[in-house]
């Protein structure tokens, strides 16, 4: 009951429906620890240092949990101790003097030049191939998603509320508007849309009735990606941030410059942007290949 009641509290209304599930299951790997390690059922009043500190080493040292893993959940035992500090329930900070773990900086997952190959290929062979009126209505469905959010760099939860008017198609330009309200960070910017982009997008905006352009949820845009993915098959499992990141690192290959990249993606930092330019595992195994 107090989980739900963390997850559902105002202060995390800013987050990603992807963001809550990774906190909701955070806080029971927690609950469960705390549980197993003192015998009593955990509540937010119990919150303490000593037992965070606690739950660390067993984390690192026993669990064995990626640093990536564990700097996760020591957010997420952050947004717990914050909330616990706004309600009264306790009054000194449960998670002073805790530590995260240093990674190596890695470049965000996009796709593999042989996986976007094989993706955007599946993508319009489920259009030529479609042949019912629901198969042609997803198809191109799909194929407007895809073009959204690899060729304009479309968060998924951007996409999912986007309305027809906020998009402009010309012969030779076009543009789609994301408003502050929908846009991370409240950061209102307009992305050209490329000729592909066009092409990609147009069928849908013909075929749509609809006020908002995907009235569907991101959890499905997710499985929408992940079938094509599958279908496609693709090596890594294609999700809607790695075509984001996709159209990032292809721009940057081109030597698009950072800050261009930056307004297009609405990064508040160029700090961001710049993973873009780090070597990604392909980059590396292309190098290690030279010596």
């Amino acid at each position: 009951m107090w989980i739900n009641e963390v997850v559902c509290s105002a202060e995390m209304a800013k987050y990603s429906e992807n963001t809550i599930s990774a906190l909701e299951r955070d806080l029971m790997v927690f609950s469960d620890w705390f549980e197993e390690e003192n015998g009593e059922v955990f509540l937010p009043e119990k919150l303490t240092n000593y037992d965070v500190r606690r739950f660390r080493k067993f984390q690192l040292e026993q669990a064995r949990v990626s640093a990536a893993t564990w700097n996760r959940r020591m957010w997420s035992l952050g947004l717990l101790a914050d909330w616990c500090q706004a309600r009264g329930y306790v009054k000194t900070s449960p998670m002073e003097d805790i530590e995260g773990v240093a990674v190596q900086a890695l470049a965000p997952k996009w796709l593999s030049k042989s996986d976007w190959a094989r993706f955007m290929r599946q993508v319009e062979r489920d259009v030529n191939a479609a042949s019912t009126s629901l198969q042609i209505t997803t198809a191109k469905r799909d194929q407007a998603m895809v073009g959204f959010m690899a060729f304009a760099g479309l968060r998924e939860g951007e996409l999912v509320q986007i309305r027809a008017t906020d998009v402009v198609l010309r012969e030779r330009s076009g543009w789609v508007l994301l408003k502050a309200d929908i846009t991370k960070g409240e950061k209102e910017r307009i992305v050209p849309l490329s000729r592909e982009a066009r092409r990609m997008i147009e069928p849908w905006m013909d075929m749509s009735s609809s006020e908002v352009l995907f009235p569907m949820t991101e959890r499905n845009v997710q499985l929408r990606v992940r079938a094509i993915s599958d279908r496609a098959g693709c090596d890594a499992q294609v999700a809607p941030h790695m075509l984001r990141h996709s159209f990032a690192k292809r721009m940057a290959d081109k030597g698009v410059r950072d800050t261009e990249i930056a307004d297009l993606l609405g990064h508040s930092s160029l700090d961001t942007t710049k993973r873009y330019t780090r070597p990604g595992i392909d980059d590396l195994a292309e190098a290690v290949e030279l010596v």
